[in-house]
């Protein structure tokens, strides 16, 4: 379905936005024009730690974006045509992202996330209130919180053949792994143990070691602490492997003392888990989207309904960590 109206939209929003002064038309054509040849090391080297006004705001945003491997023309093509060309929409959608996105896209995704929240202030959550401008806003949101939902499936197997029923063994390691932490419950098809936990130096962060063997091929996980006052746990988002004294030296194969590596190296931002990205970004992203288009009746609405469908089996479903884990086994 053609998204004309749409493209257009996010290509004019950062025009739209009211209190644009002298300075700060300034500072967004100097930036535009690093944007405009690619140059998104410049614009996040020019801007971060220093935007305070929307326009570099929205800015090194776009930079960020840009650095993630897709620009919103990009990333709305890819969301027309993944429901387009039959079958499972979001599986199709999540094997486009892989495909296209950057290695430090997650990273990315999240600053750009960051950024646009700060100029809009909460106006997506008061769609009666919402300007035409902070709408635009809300929809980079939601579809960034999307992308980087799809880009956390492929740390969590070969996300390749998604959608084709490929039975790949880490994907139904990662589903396990995942269930297990969430309420202790151990999924057919796969056998859980777990070690002593061990702490990373650099980040203070203690996990327990957790074992997923299927088809007699084991996979490893970290479990962070229980959330507070509950036994609920989560597996962290890994990247290849690391020393627990050294987490910014990693490797892709396991030597001696090495462990899974967390992809977030950061001790003083939020721990990056497969269920608080997939749960809380999909159900923010995709309101989002939908608040943002003006209600749900729009092409692009119909498409994220299509996936919120796909993922809960309701158009208006909240998504949980159980509805993650039995869509990603429906894929595999």
């Amino acid at each position: 379905m053609t998204k004309k109206v749409l493209v257009a939209s996010l290509f004019t929003a950062s025009l739209l936005l009211v209190g644009c002064g002298d300075s700060e038309g300034e500072s967004r054509l100097s930036a535009q024009d690093m944007l405009d040849n690619g140059n998104y090391a410049g614009v996040v080297a020019k801007l971060e730690g220093r935007a305070v006004t929307n326009a570099d705001r929205l800015s090194l945003a776009a930079a960020y974006m840009g650095k993630a491997g897709l620009g919103f023309a990009d990333l709305t093509t890819v969301i027309a045509s993944s429901n387009a060309n039959g079958g499972d929409g979001f599986a199709n959608f999540v094997q486009s992202i892989k495909t296209q996105s950057s290695d430090t896209a997650l990273a990315d995704l999240g600053k750009a996330v960051d950024n646009y929240k700060l100029v809009v202030d909460g106006a997506c959550s008061n769609p009666s209130a919402i300007t035409d401008s902070q709408k635009d806003i809300c929809l980079f949101i939601g579809l960034s919180s999307s992308m980087k939902a799809a880009k956390t499936l492929s740390y969590l197997g070969d996300v390749t053949n998604f959608g084709a029923n490929a039975n790949d063994n880490q994907l139904t390691a990662s589903a396990c792994a995942m269930q297990y932490a969430y309420n202790g419950v151990q999924l057919a098809g796969c056998t859980i143990t777990t070690s002593s936990n061990v702490t990373f130096t650099d980040t203070n962060r203690t996990y327990t070691p957790l074992q997923a063997i299927v088809n007699a091929q084991e996979f490893e996980y970290l479990m962070t602490e229980p959330l507070a006052g509950t036994s609920v746990r989560q597996t962290a988002l890994t990247d290849g492997y690391c020393k627990l004294d050294a987490i910014n030296t990693v490797d892709a194969n396991k030597t001696v003392g090495s462990y899974v590596c967390p992809v977030n190296k950061s001790a003083t931002t939020q721990e990056l888990t497969a269920a608080n990205v997939l749960v809380d970004i999909l159900n923010d992203g995709f309101d989002s989207v939908i608040a943002a288009v003006g209600g749900a009746d729009s092409d692009i609405a119909q498409d994220i309904k299509e996936y919120r469908t796909e993922v809960t089996g309701s158009a208006t479903g909240t998504i949980t960590v159980t509805n993650i884990v039995n869509y990603i086994n429906s894929q595999n």
